[in-house]
């Protein structure tokens, strides 16, 4: 080697070195900031009541996280909800306690991270400059600071989002590489299920990636026959490196759905839930945002509940976990074949909902959030997906030059648009588009320095033409009947009331009511609130209000129910507890209020059929048990009600009312008094 060969090996070096000093310090800036945004977002919002309280998703995932934590990681019953993150949470719980700050704070390292990958992505397609941008694009988007903050799984897809386009666009993927891309498209399914139409995106993308053109000529000095071989030789590599890709996510997929097979019968690599959840998205009369299932009472509490007693009531039979939801599923396309010109008309509103500035909500919306925070409520004004887009659809025309490199970016962004929209459109779906989004805007920001630069004027309005019409995207006119403000007012108060935090929820509900005068919904939650607090009058009101305005409102039929009954009205009472029945079928305490009331107007043998449907519909009903077995020893069935007793024991320990009712009965058997079976 000459000295020039020395000193160009030298100098190289040294600038790969100032190259990867570079990249540290952008990293440790992006982490940096992303980091402290969050971390003072959280010393904001510690002492809030949206923080002190688990609502929604939130409180069931606390709940499963704690039988995890306790050791039921197996469980007893097919997934209907993605499993990572409860499982990630027991996991936390298990080494630090169920405390759900710590959770917080491991989703700000999580979030801070994910930004990071981010910039590396980017700077990996685009440029240092792109990268940083990107980066910084996700640091500092008050959505993405919103879900690291909520117990809730978005902070983990948004990661693992923004760890899989990492691996995927890795510029020389080896073995590990490739199995750990798999990986990671397979733990994203199991956070969010829709992430399983990127396999085989990427599957095709590593085929095609580097596989050598037909017409190539042979190199120089090879034989003809040579250049074939070489040729399939190539192929057969690409081959198998997709084989790895689906080897890494079937790692991850295949014990969940040996698991599944095991509990329900059916191998599900994910969930349950496929068949609901594109019913509520899809069925006649759907808005394309979350809607309970018709007849349900809807929400996480009631969701799995009510999908099953449905399908199983219009079915005549119990059913499976994979038949519910192939039910469900044929109800969808029934609906869909009755009138498939509507249907497609709910596809293009869906898509159009799909790219529109606001947060849309399902559970709890970033528009409370934002009033109660001045890290939300200040970034907001200058950065949302209202400017996030338009920047995006700049980036994507102004890098078409590099779309061999690019298009799987392209292709992740529009696979994930036409998943989220073939079912229902919310801002948590939406957000898993929201890192590859981040890396277009970015370039397009780069680009459009450049042009302003180089006084490219044409380019640059041509550019700025393609993000007017994203922003004109962005902010299209669609009315939707709900308050995002009003609807998550509504279940953090009934959540406050479930605490026993009475006062507050209803001053919550007030504060809902203020939003939504009128709202039948709000109106009956405040008259349940308000009954506990026996201030019976104006409980009353609001019931008789609610039912005004929607004669079928269940939480009314069944709150003025109960106000009757103990106001020594029984029939008056009777007439809710069996409107209720019709509206709700699938309710158990429906039945068995309906049989109290029967019970209290001497007629037991309707009273314990009432208490048996109960039971059938519920079996895991404590107050279906108890309230069957005390009906039973009424009528002498000693023996039945004895089984009944234990069996409320057993749903139950640390209540001693079945206990009672065993000694009472054994005390009866005891004296030698007849029994019946």
């Amino acid at each position: 080697m000459s000295e020039h060969d020395d000193a160009r090996v030298e100098i190289g070096g040294v600038e790969a070195r100032a190259c990867r000093r570079l990249q540290i310090r952008c990293d440790l800036a992006v982490l940096a900031v992303a980091f402290t945004v969050r971390a003072l977002y959280l010393f904001e919002m510690r002492r809030s009541t949206l923080f002190s309280v688990l609502f929604g998703d939130a409180e069931r995932f606390d709940t499963w996280a704690r039988r995890i934590a306790a050791g039921d990681w197996f469980g007893d019953q097919v997934f209907y909800f993605a499993p990572l993150y409860p499982y990630t949470m027991g996991g936390i719980y298990r080494l630090f306690g169920p405390h759900v700050e710590v959770v917080r704070w491991i989703q700000v390292l999580l979030g801070a991270f994910a930004c990071v990958l981010v910039a590396a992505t980017a700077r990996r397609l685009l440029s240092y400059s792109a990268g940083a941008l990107a980066g910084l694009l996700l640091a500092l988007y008050p959505a993405a600071i919103f879900f690291d903050g909520l117990i809730q799984k978005a902070c983990l897809g948004g990661f693992l989002t923004a760890a899989f386009l990492w691996f995927a666009l890795h510029s020389r993927p080896s073995r590990r590489i490739l199995l750990a891309t798999g990986a990671c498209l397979g733990l994203l399914a199991l956070t969010r299920e829709n992430a399983l139409v990127l396999l085989p995106v990427v599957a095709i993308w590593v085929i095609l990636r580097e596989a050598p053109s037909a017409g190539v000529p042979p190199a120089s000095g090879t034989t003809g026959a040579a250049a074939p071989q070489g040729a399939s030789r190539a192929w057969r590599a690409r081959l198998i490196a997709a084989g790895l890709l689906l080897l890494g996510a079937a790692a991850v997929l295949a014990p969940v759905g040996w698991r599944n097979q095991i509990l329900g019968g059916s191998f599900l690599p994910t969930t349950a839930q496929l068949g609901p959840n594109f019913y509520i998205g899809n069925h006649s009369g759907s808005s394309g945002l979350y809607d309970p299932l018709p007849g349900g009472l809807g929400g996480i509490r009631h969701e799995r509940r009510d999908a099953v007693a449905l399908a199983e009531a219009a079915s005549g039979r119990r059913l499976s976990a994979a038949e519910v939801s192939a039910w469900w599923l044929e109800r969808s396309l029934a609906d869909v074949q009755a009138d498939p010109w509507e249907w497609v008309a709910l596809l293009a509103r869906k898509a159009m909902l799909l790219w529109q500035a606001r947060e849309l909500i399902d559970t709890e919306g970033i528009e409370l959030y934002r009033d109660r925070s001045r890290v939300l409520r200040t970034l907001g004004t200058v950065h949302h997906f209202g400017v996030l887009l338009p920047l995006a659809a700049i980036g994507l025309w102004l890098t078409r030059c590099r779309w061999r490199r690019l298009w799987l970016l392209y292709a992740v962004i529009l696979v994930l648009a036409v998943s989220v929209a073939l079912f229902f459109v919310t801002a948590r779906y939406r957000y898993s588009m929201v890192p590859p989004l981040a890396i277009l805007a970015a370039g397009g920001l780069v680009e459009l320095a450049n042009l302003w630069r180089q006084r490219r004027l044409r380019q640059l309005a041509v550019a700025l033409g393609v993000g007017a019409a994203g922003l004109l995207l962005a902010y299209w006119p669609f009315p939707l009947k709900e308050d995002p403000r009003a609807i998550t007012l509504y279940n953090l108060g009934i959540s406050l009331a479930a605490e026993d935090r009475l006062g507050e929820a209803e001053t919550e509900l007030d504060l809902a009511l203020e939003r939504k005068p009128g709202s039948p919904m709000v109106l009956a939650a405040r008259g349940s609130v308000r009954s506990r607090q026996q201030r019976l009058g104006p409980s009353i009101e609001d019931f008789e209000r609610a039912l005004e305005l929607d004669p079928d409102r269940a939480e009314a039929h069944a709150g003025l129910g109960r106000i009757l009954v103990e106001l020594g009205l029984p029939r008056l009472a009777a007439s809710h507890f069996e409107r209720l029945v019709e509206v709700s079928p699938q309710n158990s305490d429906a039945l068995i209020n309906l049989g109290n009331v029967r019970l209290l107007d001497g007629r037991l043998d309707e009273a314990t059929e009432l208490y048996r449907e109960a039971l059938r519909r519920k079996p895991e009903s404590f107050e279906a048990a108890m309230s069957l077995g005390q009906a039973l020893a009424r009528r002498g069935e000693t023996t039945a009600a004895m089984r009944l007793f234990k069996r409320a024991r057993a749903l139950r320990p640390g209540d001693p009312a079945p206990a009672v009712e065993i000694r009472g009965l054994e005390a009866v058997t005891d004296r030698g008094e007849p029994t019946r079976r």
